[in-house]
């Protein structure tokens, strides 16, 4: 029974052009997981150097988690879960929300035009009246409303008021009450003036805040080139070539080579260890040395130096990376 399903994932290597569907890929991992060491390992060396086909592309089944399942299949459970959790992950964009129908039935009541209603005055406003000519009539309606206000309070007054201290009130025009009264009006619409004008002038002195943009918020996954493994990569950074995403594309091809590297026992991996370090720490019999220093070089100038990047140096960087990944998995 293994045998014949080696055989099975070898004939569909064959009849597909060495292209494996990642359906077949993705069952393949799965069924690794459960059966028996020997036969996981079966599987998975019949996996090796097989080139999978998505509806991102292509790419290379990662040959270091095969290594890994072929020596030690427990051991690679948390890589294989993390691998079909990276390959089930739609490419499809996210769905349009739903249309609630008794919203947009609202909103269309809402856009209709109401009928005016009959009575009220309307008071147009000048288009070049200026703010200190409105400040004023706002003053003279608050005056005019707080005089009738007072005169209703001093007439409600007078009828408590002595009769014989009447008519010498009427004797004296800012005499007995009405003084009061007036006196009273007269402060508070100072009081109303005085704020009215202070906030004239510091309306003038005011000027409009700077709008502050803040800058995307990066994923650290994204910045760890352990946080996925190779083909992971691969397909993330066709997802994000996808998404219109270049620059973060670019750097997650170079991340594949990264990783790649590791795998192969090419590159030791270091935290706080520079991209250059990792060119010089190359072997120099290495053929694909140089190119690995010219991906290096247009990594850092396209992520370091550009705030945005074109697809000729996404073209560019995926080319290179891809040639040295071939070369890396040809050599092993």
């Amino acid at each position: 029974m293994r045998r014949a399903r080696t055989c099975l994932i070898l004939l569909l290597l064959a009849t597909s052009a060495s292209a494996l569907p990642l359906t077949d890929y993705i069952a393949t991992l799965t069924r690794i997981r459960s059966e028996s060491r020997e036969a996981a390992a079966a599987d998975a060396q019949a996996l090796l150097g097989a080139t999978v086909e998505s509806d991102a592309g292509r790419f290379t089944a990662d040959i270091s988690l095969l290594q890994a399942i072929i020596t030690n299949r427990d051991q690679a459970l948390p890589r294989i879960d993390a691998t079909l959790a990276a390959l089930q992950q739609p490419v499809s964009p996210a769905a349009a929300p739903a249309v609630d129908p008794k919203l947009i039935e609202r909103l269309r009541e809402e856009e209709n035009v109401r009928e005016l209603q009959r009575g009220g005055e309307i008071q147009p406003l000048e288009a070049d009246e200026s703010l200190v000519k409105r400040v004023a009539g706002w003053v003279t309606k608050a005056w005019k409303w707080i005089t009738a206000q007072f005169e209703k309070l001093a007439d409600w007054m007078n009828r408590f008021w002595p009769s014989s201290r009447e008519d010498k009130n009427k004797s004296k025009p800012f005499g007995g009450m009405p003084f009061v009264v007036t006196a009273l009006a007269i402060a508070i619409v100072g009081i109303i003036a005085f704020v009215a004008m202070e906030v004239l002038r510091r309306s003038r002195k005011r000027e409009p805040d700077e709008i502050e943009e803040s800058d995307p918020i990066s994923s650290r996954r994204d910045e760890d080139p352990l946080s996925r493994g190779a083909n992971e990569w691969e397909l993330y950074a066709a997802r994000l070539a996808a998404a219109g995403r270049i620059r973060e594309a670019i750097r997650a091809w170079y991340h594949a080579v990264l990783v790649t590297c590791y795998g192969a026992g090419l590159l030791s991996f270091r935290k706080g260890r520079t991209n250059w370090e990792y060119v010089s720490m190359l072997r120099a019999e290495a053929e694909w040395r140089p190119d690995f220093a010219d991906l290096t070089r247009r990594y850092e100038r396209e992520w370091y130096g550009r705030s945005e990047s074109s697809h000729e140096a996404l073209d560019d960087c995926s080319f290179r990376a891809r040639s040295i990944l071939d070369r890396i998995r040809g050599a092993e």
